[in-house]
């Protein structure tokens, strides 16, 4: 996995981040439950969503936090196991990348309120 982009969402603690997959193009990618395979690494976050593009060759993560990420790296758990038969040789790995968004906003956590003010200004 490749990282390629992070972008913030303007509405809520999520961000995105897209990877691309190494083989490319391999049919069983969109078989795959990534939600269940990735895990974020040493924040309180979760992955809400993942999907693979198969046009594209990404791999499409949201992830849900609920405290300040800031400019840290952020690391993502691949239990390869977990996606069946076809990725059991695999060795569970990690893959690291930068926090910073394609749309220059922090991970930084508000209340859910906060963006509801935002939202109104």
């Amino acid at each position: 996995m490749t990282p390629l982009f992070n972008v913030k969402d303007n509405n809520v603690n999520q961000f995105t981040m897209s990877y691309s997959l190494e083989p490319p193009f391999l049919p069983i990618y969109s078989r795959v439950e990534w939600t269940q395979a990735i895990t974020v690494n040493g924040f309180n976050a979760t992955v809400s969503i993942a999907t693979y593009d198969p046009v594209q060759n990404r791999l499409l993560v949201t992830v849900q936090y609920n405290q300040n990420i800031g400019d840290s790296d952020i690391g993502f758990n691949l239990n390869p196991p977990s996606l069946g038969n076809f990725f059991s040789a695999i060795v569970p790995s990690t893959v690291s990348c930068s926090s910073s968004s394609e749309n220059n906003l922090k991970l930084d956590f508000y209340e859910s309120n906060a963006y509801a003010l935002a939202a109104i200004t």
